[in-house]
């Protein structure tokens, strides 16, 4: 050991330890320390899932006729044969010609907006990464074009109504849903909403609620605003009332019992334009579902019961090929299928599963669930598409009879740029203000051209 090395230890040894103050930390040196803001930018934790949206969106989608002044997509279709058919005894009279049943379906567009809006200062002070965690201008917009198509995507599930659920009770502004078709997920924080008297939409009790929690778990929607709102009320989406709303799969694979007159056609006069919808024995068709009680249990019988039935109204070349559920109904199914379980050959017992399927024939018939689907309820779904006759084009296909989207001309979701620019400045009175809106819109309706190519179950059990 040399010398130096032997003084610095021995210097060390004889000094006494140190105590005392603590000395800086984080704490006393908050206001030197700062945040560093990524650019990966605002992580969104909102459910924006839109499985059935995307869907049709895959299908062709149709653009009105017209542009500027079209009113809606025009659609004739024969919904029964003549009759003037049937053989005849040798000499016997011919039979009686009669004619075809022909009417039309008018696909009317509705407007749906979203609005947003940002002040000068917060635009201008978010720039950059050292500022904020995403500019205000990116941050609104994109977040405003994910809520847009959420709600565009819950609507397209229901009938036409903007009807997003029904009150069961409500206490100290916490309203608790009925057990009924309408999920949960409809509902979202800092959604608005209005209150009727029923599904008629004539007597209001409260408008502009705003909801402020959403408890899945339990169906509960914690609202502020409300003063008049009891049981048994209906929540619909603030000011779309009951025309400005897209028609919807329920209104779409229906018997009349949610839209009597489908696309201006009456489903009484034209029996055509029915879906076959199921219930229990000794139940009927109704609105939101039957009571609890109802309720039966999911098989693979009464699955190829709808599907048989389906095929008989409307012939195998247009086949259910998809069915569509809510969560709880897939979980029924698969609990349904233990029996049917197997050991893999690593003697693993298999469970879970990959993607359901049922199988009709040689037709394998997928099973997707969404939590945006209605409760207690299946639907299956014909989103083939068929070919037209031999006399026609052979690349000619009938589209119209799955389910789309009939948008305007310019087809989906588009800031609207009237102005010359995406962004209008905002006036109070007639003084500017250093603020400026952006809104989003969308033209379009849902609908399908032959409702009897598909099938409904209603008052399924949910595990």
């Amino acid at each position: 050991m040399n010398a130096l090395r032997l003084r610095i230890l021995l210097t060390s040894a004889l000094l006494p330890p140190i105590c005392g103050g603590t000395g800086d930390t984080t704490t006393t040196f908050t206001g030197a320390l700062k945040y560093y803001y990524p650019a990966a930018g605002v992580v969104d934790i909102s459910n924006t899932t839109t499985y059935l949206l995307s869907k049709v969106e895959k299908a062709k989608d149709f653009k009105f006729f017209g542009g500027v002044g079209g009113r809606g997509y025009w659609k004739s279709i024969q919904t029964a044969l003549s009759g003037g058919t049937g053989p005849r005894a040798e000499n016997g009279a011919l039979p009686t010609p009669g004619s075809l049943s022909l009417t039309n379906l008018l696909v009317p567009d509705v407007y749906h907006y979203g609005v947003a809006q940002m002040s000068g200062p917060v635009m201008d002070l978010s720039e950059g990464d050292k500022n904020a965690f995403a500019a205000a201008v990116k941050l609104i917009m994109d977040s405003m074009f994910r809520e847009f198509r959420r709600v565009k995507n819950t609507l397209i599930h229901g009938y036409g109504a903007g009807i997003l659920g029904v009150v069961g009770s409500i206490a100290s502004h916490v309203i608790t849903l009925k057990d009924d078709i309408h999920p949960g997920a409809w509902f979202y924080v800092n959604q608005l909403l209005d209150s009727y008297t029923d599904d008629t939409q004539t007597t209001a009790h409260d408008t502009a609620i705003k909801v402020t929690a959403v408890d899945y778990v339990n169906r509960k929607v914690t609202v502020s605003g409300d003063s008049t709102t009891v049981a048994n009320d209906v929540l619909v989406l603030s000011g779309v009332g009951t025309t400005a709303s897209p028609m919807g799969l329920l209104g779409i694979d229906d018997d009349g019992t949610y839209v009597a007159t489908y696309m201006g056609a009456s489903r009484t006069t034209y029996p055509g334009l029915k879906s076959f919808v199921g219930v229990g024995s000794g139940q009927s068709v109704t609105k939101y579902g039957n009571a609890a009680s109802a309720r039966r249990p999911i098989s693979e019988d009464l699955i190829q019961q709808m599907v048989d039935t389906q095929q008989t109204i409307t012939g195998s070349d247009r086949p259910i090929d998809l069915l569509y559920s809510g969560l709880g109904v897939r979980r029924q199914y698969f609990l349904s299928l233990k029996g049917d379980r197997r050991y893999e050959n690593n003697w693993v017992y298999d469970g879970g599963w990959r993607q359901l399927r049922f199988y009709n024939g040689d037709i394998e018939l997928n099973w997707m669930a969404s939590e945006f689907c209605p409760r207690y309820t299946l639907f299956g779904l014909y989103t083939g598409t068929k070919r037209a006759p031999e006399r026609e084009k052979p690349a000619k296909i009938e589209d119209e009879e799955i389910l789309a989207l009939y948008q305007a001309p310019w087809g989906g979701a588009k800031w609207d740029d009237l102005t010359g620019s995406q962004f209008n400045r905002v006036y109070s009175s007639s003084n500017p203000v250093d603020a400026v809106v952006a809104i989003l819109k969308d033209y379009f309706n849902f609908a399908s051209c032959n409702p009897a190519a598909f099938a409904r179950l209603d008052d399924i059990l949910e595990s």
